[in-house]
């Protein structure tokens, strides 16, 4: 800025004591920012370095020693500065006097100081150049002020600047990161007393009226401080503080308004008063001088009215132009109105309610915070290429700098998951322990490395493995002309030219790592398992060494295999979900316009026969994962069991009701089941009280073959709970230079392939298709190995409150659902179905906090059901009706109201299991739960009213009924 510029000037001229002479507020305060700062800082960067080396230094106390350092480095700043305001506003202290070992001189500059470059040439000054040397030396004084102003005033986003710091501690940030970001922010007003406090500084009016200006712009300050305070004392009483992101959006966004306030009215004193002085001179540069202040003025005024001018055209055009209630009919493929559904109206008085998800579109966000898409430090492209038709990674055999690339199975040292046992987060401890155990299994001895083909690297203390490498050895070099054309293009971007490259067997671990280390570049590949390490990453069975095929009744434990099933017992189909996590219908149709028109496309024109139907009635019974995921997957939750949510329930565990737990105990492996998820925990365990630990690497877990949680730890993407970092970031979130999304895509296309493969085996068992080397086929009856198959793929990018992130998934989404049309041929077999499902709406941010189009979407999440009419026949059947009534049933069930808990009962349907919901669902006075392919029962199709209805004992929350009205 042009402050800082002159205070350089001033500096290099020797005019230091100008800036020591200015009234006694300035060096004071400006010294206290410096110091308040500098030990904060320091001790927060303390802090972080500890972290990195847990470990090694602090080990089992590092947990209290992060706490401690933290507490202090967060609000030993807001504490001097509330000391420094007491004593400027109130006891009328120069709080230069507080720092007199600092020899800082506190008086007024009274006299002309003429520069000593200048020489004999002042003695021979005229009068009107003694006072224009009066005035040189007020604008040195300005500089001074105008230097100590600009540093403050950013310095009062001191809590926002240490939330970004902080973003790799644990949970960050903490409550005393927060408690730190709301009394830091009356440091504003301490930069506006070192703005206004000073007399010369104000060029407006006579110097009477400068002094009284002074003498009570210190109560006006106060006034502002305790404004902002309150600012934040009401946005922390009205938010939940389970909803840590909302609340710290909103105040970030006050902090940045008061922010760009102060200091463009900060730039304008100072640049007012500059070219008062420099027009007053004879001996100033003239036109030069007055046309660079006069820049600077029109620059600052120019910013402050493009952000009043943008703040309040989008804020009047979106209260303006959205018609509010029609945006909240707005559903995944068409409008409707669930209050019209129930014989109700929703409320007129929701038309002056405004939406506005997002503070500003996402390309100027992302502007802000960087690329949309994710990068690599190094700058290559590429150094491999996954050919999953051929099981075989390909890569460079030499990296740029003439090196041998390093290709890790494992690599725990770059991972959540590191072993230790003081881990980070604790949600992950069982887990992390469990997936050691399974490394020490597979590769603990030299015998067992060996025999694998890989070596193993401990930590030299701890012994710890670090990382599982392939042995360079067994990679030779081969010639290999580029299959198609994806391989050629991705070949190309290879350092070194030729045919040769590194083929690495796949199927071997769940996270291939390709690492150079000059230049340090790394390439992250996600994969599924071979069948026969399934076991090997299995908590059902121990001691697995060697890869083998263990049977399911083995795994649950039978000593013989079960009686085989009546003929025509089995699945009316096969299953994926797409479940996205804080999404509602609104927003689908709002920030994932390609899926909804792909969607759109394939019910007008992509099949005649399947039915894409959408519930338009879908409702939450609760505000959060806990009370809408769980009755998803288990007909109950915690709240019904009496029990606290998200909590690792004592002796309860709901996981023997999951409907893939109940269809894999009742058909063995003659279903294929996946689960993937981008939280870098065990969802299971989280939610659901379950007590077997499980490592999330893809393996075997209770009623799931390949339960995918653990490679989405890695340290660039992490577990942590942080607004920038992990499952609830607001910036793109990246692995190894890739999207998270697109690594969860590409891993969930290729497990959804090899399960389609086990069903064109099944549906032409004589015609014998090729058996990858550890698959599990021979182990049981041709054609019945994995012939039906479901699979979720949960997603968390709709789990954040700037709804900056959920428009960057659309392109791989609805890519991935081409790929399932038109690569994967998923709809061509009848037998396959295809849901679109959310746990609720979003419900962080302040759209979702503060107005009641917000809260109307919380409850709206989407369902949408791709499905055939043979499906709907083998319902029919194995429910012992007539054909056509699940086709009927659903067509009206879709109509009118549901919840999460008729969802576990279609389900359970579609898989042929028995399912029931928790005995509270179903007490007197409650609308009974029912599969979308059943009609509710008689007490339960009279028109509903309210929320409770739905719901016998869940806390009340807004519901979309809340907002119907009768007609």
């Amino acid at each position: 800025m042009a402050s800082l510029g002159h205070l350089w000037d001033s500096i290099r001229q020797q005019n230091v004591a100008n800036l020591l002479s200015a009234p006694a507020s300035v060096p004071g305060l400006f010294c206290a920012f410096v110091v308040a700062s500098a030990v904060s800082w320091s001790l927060l960067f303390l802090s972080w370095w500890l972290l990195a080396l847990r470990s090694r230094l602090v080990r089992g106390y590092s947990t209290t020693c992060l706490l401690l350092i933290e507490m202090a480095s967060a609000n030993v700043a807001a504490l001097g500065h509330f000391v420094l305001l007491f004593f400027a506003v109130y006891r009328q202290l120069p709080p230069c006097r507080l720092f007199r070992g600092w020899r800082l001189r506190c008086r007024r500059s009274g006299t002309a100081r003429s520069p000593s470059s200048h020489g004999q040439e002042s003695k021979e000054m005229s009068v009107q150049d003694s006072h224009s040397a009066v005035l040189f030396d007020e604008e040195a004084e300005g500089h001074a002020r105008g230097a100590a102003s600009t540093v403050a005033i950013p310095v009062g986003s001191v809590g926002g600047l240490q939330q970004r710091a902080t973003s790799r501690l644990p949970a960050s940030p903490s409550l005393n990161a927060r408690t730190s970001s709301s009394g830091a922010a009356p440091l504003l007003g301490d930069a506006g007393f070192v703005i206004g406090a000073v007399p010369r500084n104000n060029s407006f009016g006579s110097r009477k009226t400068q002094e009284q200006l002074a003498r009570h712009f210190p109560y006006v300050v106060a006034a502002v401080t305790l404004a902002i305070f309150f600012i934040h004392v009401i946005i922390h009483i009205t938010i939940p503080s389970a909803h840590r992101q909302s609340q710290e959006l909103l105040l970030g966004l006050v902090r940045v308004c008061v922010d760009v306030l102060l200091l463009t009215a900060c730039e304008i004193s100072i640049a007012l008063r500059l070219e008062k002085v420099a027009a007053q001179s004879s001996r100033s540069s003239g036109g030069a001088r007055v046309s660079y202040v006069r820049a600077t003025l029109y620059l600052c005024g120019a910013i402050f009215a493009a952000c009043t001018f943008y703040t309040l055209t989008r804020f009047f055009w979106l209260v303006f132009t959205v018609d509010t209630l029609e945006h909240l009919k707005s559903g995944v493929m068409h409008s409707f109105d669930i209050c019209a559904k129930e014989g109700m109206r929703m409320d007129p008085g929701m038309a002056t309610s405004w939406v506005w998800p997002a503070l500003t579109h996402r390309r100027l966000f992302n502007f802000w915070t960087g690329s949309e898409n994710c990068s690599r430090a190094s700058g290559l492209a590429s150094l491999s290429f996954l050919d999953a038709k051929d099981h075989v990674l390909l890569v460079s055999p030499l990296c740029p700098g003439g090196a041998r690339p390093h290709v890790y199975l494992h690599r725990p040292e770059n991972n959540e998951f590191s072993g230790s046992p003081d881990v980070r987060l604790p949600e992950t401890e069982r887990g992390n322990l469990e997936y050691h155990r399974q490394l020490e299994a597979l590769y603990g001895t030299a015998a067992l490395a060996a025999s694998r083909n890989v070596t193993v690297n401990r930590d030299a203390t701890t012994h710890r493995i670090l990382s599982v490498e392939v042995d360079p050895e067994t990679l030779p070099s081969q010639p290999r002309e580029p299959r198609t054309p994806d391989e050629r293009a991705a070949r190309q971007l290879w350092p070194q030219g030729g045919n040769n490259v590194l083929l690495v067997p796949l199927g071997l671990s769940a996270a291939y790592t390709v690492l150079c280390e000059k230049p340090e570049h790394e390439e992250y590949h996600l994969f599924p398992l071979n069948d026969a390490l399934l076991d090997a990453y299995s908590v059902g069975v121990r001691g697995v060494r060697e890869a083998q095929c263990v049977p399911h009744w083995r795994r649950a434990g039978r000593s013989a295999p079960p009686p085989p099933l009546p003929p025509g017992d089995e699945p009316a189909g096969n299953v994926f979900v797409m479940l996205f996590d804080a999404v509602s219908r609104q927003e689908v149709r709002r920030a994932l316009p390609k899926l909804s028109r792909a969607l759109a496309d394939f019910a007008a024109h992509g099949s005649t026969r399947h039915h894409v139907v959408e519930a338009e009635g879908a409702m939450t019974l609760g505000v959060n994962t806990a009370a809408n995921l769980v009755p998803f997957i288990a007909g109950i939750t915690a709240n019904a069991a009496g029990l606290p949510q998200e909590a690792k329930f004592t002796g309860t565990s709901f996981m023997d009701r999951a409907v893939f737990v109940r269809a894999k105990e009742k058909y063995g492996d003659t279903l294929s089941t996946a689960f993937t998820s981008a939280f870098c925990h065990d969802l299971f365990e989280y939610l659901m009280g379950y007590t077997v630990p499980s490592s999330g690497a893809g393996g075997r877990v209770t009623g799931i073959d390949r339960y995918m949680y653990q490679p989405f730890c890695h340290l660039d993407y992490s577990g942590v709970h942080s607004n920038f970092i992990g499952p609830y970031s607001i910036l793109r979130r990246c692995m190894a230079g890739e999207a998270v999304w697109d690594h969860m895509v590409n891993y969930t296309e290729a497990v959804v392939e090899r399960q389609l493969e086990n069903c064109g085996r099944a549906i032409n068992a004589s015609s014998r298709r090729r058996v990858r080397t550890g698959d599990c086929h021979e182990t049981m009856p041709e054609g019945s190995y994995g012939k039906h198959f479901f699979h979720v793929m949960y997603m968390t990018e709709g789990h954040e409150g700037t709804h900056s992130v959920m428009p960057l998934v659309d392109e791989s989404l609805t890519r991935f659902f081409h790929d399932l049309r038109f690569k994967l041929k998923f709809f061509d077999n009848p037998l396959n179905t295809f849901i679109l499902l959310a746990d609720h709406g979003n419900h962080m941010g302040h759209y979702f906090q503060y107005t009641r189009a917000g809260q109307f979407e919380r409850g709206t999440p989407p369902t949408v059901l791709v499905i055939h009419p043979e499906v709907l026949n083998r319902i029919d059947r194995n429910k012992g009706r007539g054909l056509n009534v699940s086709i009927q049933n659903l067509l009206q069930r879709t109509q009118r109201v549901s919840t999460p808990l008729d969802v576990y009962l279609t389900l359970a349907d579609l898989l042929n299991v028995r399912a029931e919901v928790y005995y509270k669902y179903g007490a007197a006075g409650v609308v009974h739960p029912a599969s979308l392919f059943d009609m509710r029962d008689a007490a339960s199709t009279a028109r509903a009213r309210n929320c409770s209805q739905f719901s016998s004992d869940v806390e009340h929350y807004p519901c979309p009924l809340d907002f119907c009205r009768p007609v």
